[in-house]
C-alpha cells in the first residue's frame, strides 16, 4: 500500500491508500503507518485520512496511544489549534 502511494498521481488517489491503512493489526505495521502519517509523503491536512479510529482491536489502540504519547509535542505542535486532529 505504501508503494501505490508513492506512485499515485493524484491526491485522491493517495488518500484512498490513507485509509486502507486502517485494517492492519500488527502493532509493528501500525507504528510504521502512524510514523508514514508524520511524514512529509503526508499532507499534514490528509494525516486524518489514516484512519487510526479503525486500527484493529487491542493492538491498534495500544500502538496508536503509545504513539501518541511518544510523539505529542510533534503532534501538538504541527496541529494545535486545528479542528481535524481532535
Amino acid at each position: 500500500v505504501l508503494k501505490l502511494h508513492k506512485q499515485a498521481d493524484r491526491q485522491e488517489k493517495k488518500n484512498r491508500t490513507e485509509q486502507v491503512f486502517g485494517a492492519i493489526s500488527q502493532p509493528e505495521l501500525i507504528r510504521k503507518v502512524l510514523t508514514f502519517a508524520l511524514s512529509e509523503e503526508v499532507c499534514p491536512q490528509d494525516m486524518v485520512f489514516v484512519d487510526v479510529e479503525y486500527l484493529e482491536a487491542a493492538n491498534g489502540r495500544k500502538a496508536a496511544c503509545k504513539f501518541v504519547r511518544d510523539n505529542w509535542e510533534e503532534l501538538y505542535n504541527q496541529y494545535q489549534g486545528g479542528f481535524l486532529i481532535s
